[in-house]
């Protein structure tokens, strides 16, 4: 009997030999594939680690590319657009350059490459969308523009008026009424009729041109500028904004109304305003008479004896009182003929019916009916006129004088009487 649990050990060893060798190469075999994996782990790695280092390299060497040529593209671009901006290598020319209304720095980039002027619409809007984002335009045909400017000189040649060459000449002539500048302007492109006449009953004048303040009864009015837009020869733009138009005409009728142009004997200067108030005239009255002058008178001395008539018929001191001025003209006004007025139509100028002035100008006359108004002839004190169909004047005292005339002249067929 085995006295302890070593020699019980050692007895089974050495009763077991062969299961004691199997459980030896076992172990052996184990660290064996344990060795084996973790070399074949560290291969891996090895492998994975010198992959991902070529890859790596690849792509470093791919993003270099990369970069090298988006740097090349963007200097090659940065030194076209320096070079347009600058107008360096551009050929020295003329170009027709036509800016439509309201264009935006996009479409005049265009329109300019497109003319030859740049040669980058796109760096255009660039330095314009930089450096001047708020940038209008002045609208208008330019055909002599230069093609060697830089941008700066293109921007302010494009702003300046003067560059304009697409200048239209209107004339109007003295005793054309507001309707008749209308169609003038429309029909040389200068603006709308519709859009000129109602800028022609705004007040947004009155503060530039004082002497419009004396317009008190605009309700009474067809056009409430009517005689105000002095008639002469005038350069305007196509497609111009009718404000425009109507501040150069008031500007022309300032300075020949409102300006000190008349010397007086002790050598000093009075205006045409200051001489229509010491024959007791507002401007706004010279202006209404001086229309209704122009539109009778056939001549500057025809003009003087009428002015003299209406102004006798105006003084309360005459023919028992202020008396009914009887201008033809009146009575189809704002139209320009009876022909044209609408059947029926009654204007509320029609001075056979109103005792006085009219309420306002019948059309905008000229120096020559003013003139006359302030410088009547006075040799006789007639009453009444009237003109046979070749303009020839009939001039009488009395009711009776001018019935007779009116017969010589053929305006009226006795035998149709009665």
């Amino acid at each position: 009997m085995l006295n302890s649990f070593s020699e019980r050990e050692a007895y089974e060893q050495r009763k077991n030999p062969v299961a004691e060798a199997r459980e030896q190469n076992s172990r052996i075999r184990t660290q064996e594939e344990i060795s084996r994996e973790k070399a074949q782990v560290k291969a891996e790695k090895k492998r994975r680690k010198k992959k991902s280092k070529k890859n790596g390299c690849l792509f470093k060497m791919v993003w270099l590319v990369m970069i090298v040529l988006v740097s090349v593209v963007l200097a090659q671009y940065i030194m076209i657009g320096a070079n347009d901006l600058l107008a360096v290598n551009r050929t020295k020319g003329t170009a027709e350059v036509s800016i439509p209304a309201d264009a935006d720095i996009d479409t005049v980039a265009d329109i300019l490459e497109e003319a030859g002027v740049i040669n980058s619409a796109q760096f255009f809007k660039l330095y314009m969308k930089i450096t001047k984002p708020d940038t209008t335009f002045t609208k208008g045909d330019y055909t002599d523009m230069q093609t060697n400017l830089d941008y700066e000189a293109i921007v302010t040649y494009l702003q300046t008026q003067s560059n304009r060459t697409d200048v239209v000449t209107v004339t109007f002539l003295e005793g054309m009424n507001l309707e008749d500048f209308g169609d003038t302007l429309e029909e040389s492109g200068v603006c709308g009729k519709e859009e000129f006449l109602e800028k022609c009953n705004s007040t947004e004048f009155d503060e530039d041109y004082t002497f419009l303040s004396q317009i008190t009864n605009n309700d009474e009015r067809y056009h409430r500028l009517e005689g105000y837009l002095f008639p002469d020869t005038y350069d305007f733009y196509q497609d111009s904004d009718p404000e425009t138009v109507i501040r150069k005409c008031l500007y022309n009728f300032e300075l020949k109304i409102m300006e000190p142009t008349i010397e007086q004997d002790d050598d000093t200067e009075i205006s045409v305003a200051d001489l229509a108030q010491q024959n007791g005239f507002t401007v706004d009255q010279l202006v209404t008479l001086a229309s209704m002058v122009q539109a009778e008178g056939a001549n500057e001395e025809d003009m003087r004896v009428i002015a003299h008539i209406f102004r006798n018929r105006l003084d309360p001191n005459m023919n028992e009182g202020v008396s009914q001025l009887g201008s033809d003209p009146t009575v189809y006004y704002p139209y320009s003929s009876r022909e044209e007025a609408p059947e029926g139509f009654e204007s509320r100028y029609n001075t056979y019916k109103i005792i006085g002035l009219p309420p306002g100008a019948i059309d905008n006359p000229g120096m020559m009916a003013i003139n006359a108004v302030l410088n009547p002839d006075t040799t006789d004190n007639y009453l009444y006129f009237c003109h046979s169909a070749d303009g020839t004047p009939y001039y009488a005292y009395t009711a009776e004088g001018h019935y007779e005339n009116q017969v010589e002249a053929g305006l009226i067929d006795p035998n149709a009487e009665g």
